[in-house]
C-alpha cells in the first residue's frame, strides 16, 4: 500500500467532484434534488394507470398512452420539484445560514460520491468475479488505499439490500397466507 492506484484516483475524483457540486448547490438544493427523484418515481408508481387511461383517448394506442403518461408524470413532478428546490436553494445560500448550507451540502455530496463509487466497485468486482472466477483480483484494485473502505461499504450495502429483500419476501408470504386463509 504505497502510492495511489487508478482506483484511488477515480474514488477521489468521484467523492471530490460530488462534494464540490454539493458545496455549490448547498444542502437544501441537494436534498430537494433527491426528493425530486423520489417524488417522480412515486408519482409514476401510484398514478401511472390513471393517467394512462386519461390520455389513451388522445393518443390512440396503449403503448403510446403509457409512454406519454410516464413522461408527463415523471417529467412534470421532477421538473417542478427541481424548480422549487432551486428557488429554495438560492434563498438559503443567500441567507445568513448560507455558509452552513454549503458546508453541509459538501458533506452530503461527498456521501453521494462515496455511494456512487461503492456501486461502481460492486459492479466492477461482480463482473470481474463472473469473468475470472476465483482468480486473484488485480493489484490496482487490491493494493489501493480505498479498497478496504469500498469493500466495507459494499458489504454493508449488500447486507441492507439482503435484509430488505428478506423483509419484503416475508411480508409477501404473510399477505399470501392471509389471502389464502380468507378465501
Amino acid at each position: 500500500m504505497g502510492s495511489l492506484t487508478s482506483l484511488d484516483i477515480a474514488v477521489l475524483a468521484l467523492v471530490g467532484g460530488f462534494a464540490v457540486l454539493g458545496f455549490m448547490r448547498g444542502l437544501v438544493q441537494e436534498v430537494v434534488s433527491l426528493l425530486a427523484w423520489i417524488l417522480a418515481i412515486a408519482a409514476v408508481r401510484f398514478f401511472h394507470p390513471v393517467v394512462t387511461d386519461f390520455v389513451s383517448d388522445w393518443v390512440g394506442t396503449e403503448g403510446g398512452a403509457a409512454m406519454l403518461a410516464f413522461v408527463l408524470l415523471f417529467g412534470g413532478v421532477f421538473i417542478l420539484t427541481k424548480w422549487g428546490g432551486r428557488a429554495m436553494g438560492q434563498r438559503s445560500r443567500a441567507s445568513i445560514v448560507g455558509g452552513f448550507d454549503r458546508g453541509l451540502g459538501a458533506g452530503f455530496g461527498a456521501v453521494k460520491g462515496l455511494i456512487v463509487a461503492t456501486i461502481g466497485f460492486m459492479i466492477a468486482t461482480l463482473l470481474y468475479d463472473i469473468g475470472y472466477g476465483n482468480a486473484q483480483r488485480p493489484a490496482w484494485l487490491t493494493d489501493s488505499r480505498s479498497y478496504p473502505a469500498l469493500s466495507a461499504t459494499s458489504q454493508a450495502m449488500s447486507k441492507v439490500i439482503a435484509d430488505r429483500r428478506a423483509e419484503a419476501r416475508a411480508a409477501e408470504a404473510d399477505a399470501a397466507r392471509q389471502n389464502a386463509g380468507g378465501q
